[in-house]
């Protein structure tokens, strides 16, 4: 819960300038700064990065395999419908998932995040199903 108070200013922190996201007393956690370019805005990936190394306390390798499956899925489109009719919609073309993340696509993101840990375990285990099937 605690960290949801530093969510906020950090987010703003990626949207108006530079911001150190390293993470002290974690020696194994490879760190990864994302810091938007001077004027330019930070896009969804960058700050689902952010939300990810921080709130899912994931590891640089499994937000790898994150970001695969959300760029085979998706390649980043939050407003994508499938195109086989499936109803799958968003980052993550989660099912059924359109009514209540419509133009929300860091929620898309959880939501995603919250299906492949839940089904799999974790993201690279999801990756590498993903790899064999086509899907996830």
């Amino acid at each position: 819960m605690w960290r949801l108070a530093y969510m906020g200013p950090l987010l703003i922190g990626l949207l108006f300038g530079q911001v150190d996201t390293s993470v002290p007393n974690y020696p194994d956690r490879v760190e990864q700064t994302v810091v938007a370019e001077e004027g330019i805005p930070p896009t969804i990936r960058d700050i689902a990065k952010t939300w990810f190394l921080i709130e899912v306390d994931g590891y640089y390798d499994e937000w790898k395999c994150m970001d695969k499956i959300i760029y085979a899925e998706s390649r980043w489109i939050p407003d994508l419908w499938n195109s086989q009719g499936s109803e799958a919609y968003g980052l993550g073309q989660v099912k059924g998932s359109y009514d209540y993340t419509a133009g929300k696509p860091l929620k898309q993101f959880k939501v995603a995040v919250k299906y492949v840990i839940a089904r799999y375990g974790t993201p690279c285990k999801g990756w590498s199903f993903h790899q064999k099937m086509g899907w996830y």
